[in-house]
């Protein structure tokens, strides 16, 4: 039997299901999937890719074979996958890969008993941190860890916190202001345009930018040689940074091709 809400109005009352108004607030798995994404990428809602025809998109990869929506189920015999990065010794310009490295293979093993502890988690980065420049502060985190009840404590905040201490530690905290200099200065060579693309958001990630605004299209725009602009800017004008990276490949395989041609 459906539920549902009685709403009261001037003339009189209105019955109104429940699912009729919850439902506009409840969030796919696709849009799920796709907000994650978004947000792991720094990409302003909807300027990702994702549109008719695009991954996920009507006519797309996704609208094919298996249907896209069918939840994977868990693999009843599993072992461990992938390998540990390397010991990390210290050494600030390594620390993001090396804690990358550990979530990438935590997250790979998932479904590995004991993989979603957070202690466990904890303790394995631990052991993968040796050396002077390391060793002391390994060793406080070991101490807090034993003084914690596996009963109580074991939380997903633990993890969060300690990801939250390691990066504080020994992430380079001029990392981000290296990068934004290096975007200001970084120009295209022709006709290496992916190489560009790829270096460009590399260090907009780095930067903190997110790629959907007008100032990173704009960035993305002043690095480009003149000889594509006016392909790129010619009306209508690309909407969104998506739109005006496509047209800077499409502009770059034309002038290869005349220069082939001609």
């Amino acid at each position: 039997m459906q539920a549902t809400t009685t709403t009261a109005t001037t003339s009189g009352t209105t019955v109104t299901p429940v699912a009729a108004t919850t439902a506009a607030t409840i969030a796919t798995p696709t849009q799920r999937i796709t907000t994650a994404i978004n947000k792991a990428l720094r990409r302003n809602p909807g300027s990702g890719p994702g549109g008719p025809g695009g991954p996920g998109g009507p006519g797309g990869p996704a609208a094919q074979g298996a249907n896209p929506l069918a939840v994977v189920p868990q693999a009843a015999d599993v072992r461990l996958m992938g390998s540990l990065p390397a010991i990390f010794l210290g050494n600030r310009a390594e620390a993001e890969h090396f804690i990358n490295g550990v979530q990438a293979y935590i997250q790979l093993n998932r479904e590995v008993p004991g993989f979603t502890s957070p202690m466990k988690k904890i303790a394995l980065v631990l052991t993968l941190m040796q050396g002077d420049k390391v060793a002391d502060w390994a060793n406080d985190i070991g101490q807090a860890l034993d003084e914690l009840d596996p009963t109580t404590d074991n939380i997903p905040a633990l993890w969060t916190t300690f990801l939250e201490e390691f990066r504080e530690q020994y992430l380079d905290t001029q990392a981000a202001d290296q990068a934004c200099t290096e975007l200001e200065s970084l120009t295209m060579k022709m006709p290496y345009i992916d190489e560009y693309i790829s270096k460009f958001e590399d260090l907009c990630r780095k930067s903190n930018y997110m790629t959907g605004n007008s100032e990173v299209t704009y960035m993305f725009l002043k690095g480009l040689p003149k000889s594509l602009l006016e392909d790129i800017l010619k009306a209508p004008q690309a909407v969104d940074y998506p739109a005006t990276k496509e047209r800077a490949i499409q502009a770059t395989r034309t002038q290869q091709l005349l220069q082939n041609i001609l």
